[in-house]
């Protein structure tokens, strides 16, 4: 992300369980996605779907 700005990133999970990166916590969760408001710079977040994809 660009200096100065700020997104909110979208992590599909089953249940809301995603892991983001450490000092990142959640805006809110829902049963299919964690949603995060992160500022400027480079992070990976991580999620793990049962197969077949959110049920």
């Amino acid at each position: 992300m660009p200096a100065g700005s700020t997104a909110e990133i979208h992590v599909p999970a089953t249940g809301g369980r995603a892991t983001a990166p450490a000092g990142i916590r959640p805006v809110r969760t829902t049963a299919t996605e964690a949603v995060y408001r992160v500022g400027s710079g480079a992070r990976t977040f991580r999620s793990s779907l049962p197969a077949g994809g959110p049920s």
